[in-house]
């Protein structure tokens, strides 16, 4: 028997805006990112933020500060945004990496 095993493609992440109203936070959850496994043969099961991560909390009441590369589990994970305390239009920018059988996205 001969077996041939071909090398897992890493899951790939897209840009994705969430626009808010001013001064409104948000839950970040697995429906906020965007993302695919280009084998279709893996469940993508980890995530991590990278990046300016000082406005993400792990928690409602914006206690917990997120850290930076921390894995989270897909399915359950929530983040909470904390939107500036500002009447003017702002921007945040975060990175994310999404992991399937072990290979983060790059």
């Amino acid at each position: 028997v001969l077996t041939i095993l071909t090398p897992d493609t890493a899951p790939v992440t897209y840009d994705k805006t969430i626009a808010l109203a001013n001064r409104v936070g948000t839950v970040i959850t697995k429906s906020s990112l965007s993302f695919t496994d280009a084998d279709g043969d893996d469940t993508v099961d980890g995530v991590r933020f990278t990046g300016d991560v000082s406005k993400l909390f792990i928690d409602s009441g914006y206690v917990t500060p997120y850290v930076s590369g921390t894995e989270l589990t897909m399915n359950t994970f929530a983040l909470y945004y904390k939107a500036p305390s500002q009447d003017a239009a702002s921007t945040y920018q975060v990175d994310y990496n999404v992991k399937a059988n072990g290979v983060w996205s790059v």
